[in-house]
């Protein structure tokens, strides 16, 4: 997955923004309003983003605003088989924020290490911080620690063995999501 080909430099976006456009379009059309507001972004980076997502052939666009292409959709199918989410999660004993957003991404377990990596990613973001969990031996847990997660917490999801929960938390939704689902792609595509 060469994300990063879509990111033009000179614009205020990130690959991540590349990403949750790609998702947002594959649920309906968004034109660059829409986009702006749900990635928080200014109008100049909505505009070229769109136009690199249709340069490349990933959207085109239509009466509704832009939509995917074939080959948008085939990318967001590969993404959607390794990340599940966004997942709105309140305020709980694992989360830091008031805004907090989490993903799923199928049998990751083995990436993550303390779960620092995946934290000092949602923060470069913006984000407050971002809580990783693994699933392992049919239980919920911080990496590196026999602590268990609150049933409650656990209850939320629904998981498979050697499943990881990213949440990210912020003082806004778009961030915590955005960072969030960063941390998430970063483990399973880079």
């Amino acid at each position: 997955m060469k994300i990063n080909e879509l990111v033009d430099l000179r614009a205020s976006y990130s690959e991540v923004h590349v990403l949750k456009a790609l998702m947002l379009l594959a649920e309906m059309p968004h034109g660059r309003f829409l986009l702006m507001k749900k990635l928080q972004l200014n109008e100049a980076s909505a505009r070229t983003l769109l136009s690199k997502l249709e340069q490349k052939n990933y959207s085109r666009p239509s009466p509704y605003g832009h939509a995917l292409t074939k080959k948008g959709n085939v990318f967001v199918k590969k993404i959607r088989q390794r990340i599940i989410g966004p997942i709105k999660v309140g305020k709980t004993l694992v989360t830091l924020s008031d805004s907090n957003v989490a993903y799923i991404v199928r049998n990751a377990s083995n990436k993550i290490k303390s779960g620092v990596e995946q934290r000092d990613t949602a923060i470069k973001l913006g984000a407050n911080g971002l809580t990783t969990l693994v699933q392992e031996n049919k239980k919920l847990s911080f990496p590196l620690s026999n602590k268990k997660v609150p049933e409650s917490v656990q209850k939320l999801f629904s998981l498979k063995e050697n499943d990881v929960v990213l949440i990210g938390s912020s003082d806004n939704e778009i961030t915590a999501d955005l960072s969030a689902l960063y941390a998430a792609y970063s483990i399973s595509f880079k």
